[in-house]
């Protein structure tokens, strides 16, 4: 592969909007995974195609076990790709929410996931990169929820 390519997972998402109108105007290439986190093939294919995978894709408005279940099987599956390909490097969009409510469902499934990325770096040549997000709001937002007017 000649030219970096970024992946996005969650790039019809909030943050995944932004990130990929940004790098649309910085001329970056990226490509969104729009595929299954089940479907070990298309994560595989995207991956691949992929040096860079920012993984903004997840559960935050749902039954505290779906978070959480949710959560941790993205993040599973995007490291098993990872794994398998090889060479790859995983920035990771936690949240400040983990550390305000640490029992909570979400808190422990992006905690999880966290922890997932970690465990993977360093193995097959892959690395992560873990961030914890604050205050996420803006343009775009839905009201009451992740917007300027909450």
């Amino acid at each position: 592969m000649s030219e970096l390519c970024i992946g996005v997972t969650g790039g019809r998402g909030f943050i995944g909007q932004h990130l990929c109108d940004a790098l649309r105007q910085h001329g970056v290439r990226y490509e969104v995974f729009e595929g299954s986190f089940s479907d070990n093939s298309s994560l595989d294919s995207f991956v691949a195609r992929c040096r860079v995978i920012i993984h903004l894709a997840g559960r935050n408005r749902d039954r505290g076990d779906v978070l959480m279940s949710q959560n941790t099987l993205f993040a599973q599956s995007l490291a098993n790709a990872m794994a398998r390909v090889g060479n790859r490097f995983v920035i990771f969009a936690s949240s400040q929410y983990v550390t305000r409510y640490p029992n909570s469902d979400y808190s422990n499934g992006k905690k999880a996931a966290e922890s997932i990325f970690l465990q993977l770096a360093g193995s097959q040549g892959c690395d992560a990169c873990v961030m914890r997000l604050p205050n996420i709001y803006g343009p775009g937002g839905l009201p009451f929820y992740n917007s300027i007017v909450a």
